[in-house]
């Protein structure tokens, strides 16, 4: 009876998956490689349920679980350092060989290995701790890096906690399982549970995740002559320190002579450093300018229109609009927030 409930919530999870790899796909902008591993984990929790629904076998149970395990952890850490992790990523990719190794030892019962049962355990606990050891450590990272007081930080920390308690209750349901035969059928459905709300999760995830600003860029291709052009102290100085972004009206024209360069070079200058155009480089800051303005008591007898032009835009209209495709939500809210 048990089983043909959790059949249901293995289809229902499929499901979800189904429809979050279009959504990631369709929505998720950039950078590519976080794009990647989302939807390389939604994969693997695809096949994970499928696998469960259609009797596909041990190997294909532990693979696709281990798969998604390490895909989150290395998607969190990105989540802080702006980047794939070496150190991690091998990591990742050695252990999931291990446990893959363990799985297909367990399925052959005449392998030499299969009857050191102290072996398994050790190996389960071990593997278990190392989970348990990375989930705390990229999470007291991320929450480090994110101190700023922001609606970023608040909704990045507070979607971070709960999915690190997701993973912390999915390793005490492995080694309870490890231990106790007759715990299956409650293993399984802990991790249903843990898969759903894993699914729901990635569904409402902060909306600026779609759209990460990055200060780094993989890409090698840009020209060491165009570099040369633009000196990165002076922008840093027009831009960033004299608030030109605050300017009503801003022209990539007028800012490249002001560096002393053309607009094709300052625009190719400013993808390759923030993976932005200068429109979206110029409307972000003026959202974040207008973040810093709301939470200052200075200026909370302020209206919106007035913080609107104080930011730089020309209409209301303009700020709920870019406030909304960088955040996902409203000022309004972002006001009663801080009230």
């Amino acid at each position: 009876m048990t089983e043909a409930i959790l059949s249901y919530f293995y289809f229902a999870i499929c499901f979800l998956s189904a429809i979050l790899l279009v959504d990631i796909t369709v929505k998720f902008k950039k950078p590519l490689y976080m794009k990647a591993l989302l939807l390389l984990l939604v994969s693997s929790l695809f096949l994970h349920n499928l696998s469960l629904l259609l009797n596909w076998g041990l190997l294909w149970n532990v693979s696709t679980r281990v798969a998604s395990t390490f895909i989150a952890l290395n998607f969190l850490h990105s989540l802080y350092k702006h980047q794939l992790n070496k150190n991690l990523l091998i990591i990742s990719i050695l252990t999931f060989g291990i446990l893959v190794f363990y799985a297909s030892i367990q399925i052959d019962k005449t392998n030499i290995l299969y009857s050191w049962k102290a072996l398994r355990i050790i190996t389960r606990i071990l593997i278990s701790a190392g989970f348990l050891y990375l989930s705390i450590y990229i999470y007291r990272k991320l929450y480090a890096s994110l101190l700023d007081n922001n609606i970023y930080s608040q909704q990045v920390k507070k979607w971070t906690k709960i999915t690190i308690v997701l993973f912390l209750v999915g390793i005490v349901n492995n080694l309870l399982n490890t231990f106790f035969s007759s715990y299956l059928l409650i293993s399984r459905s802990i991790a249903v549970v843990i898969n759903s709300v894993v699914c729901i999760l990635l569904i409402y995830r902060p909306a600026f995740i779609n759209r990460s600003e990055l200060a780094f860029s993989f890409s090698k291709r840009f020209v060491k002559d165009n570099l040369e052009k633009i000196d990165d102290e002076k922008f840093m100085l027009e831009f960033y320190h004299n608030q030109y972004y605050l300017r009503k009206d801003t022209y990539i024209e007028e800012f490249a002579q002001m560096l002393g360069t053309n607009a094709h070079f300052l625009n190719d200058y400013i993808r390759e450093k923030t993976q932005m155009t200068f429109p979206e480089l110029i409307n972000k800051k003026r959202i974040d300018h207008f973040i810093e303005l709301v939470s200052n008591k200075k200026f909370q007898s302020y209206s919106i229109e007035g913080l609107s032009e104080l930011c730089g835009f020309g209409t209301r209209h303009s700020l709920y609009r870019y406030f909304k495709k960088y955040h996902g939500g409203s000022p309004s809210d972002l006001i009663r927030m801080y009230e």
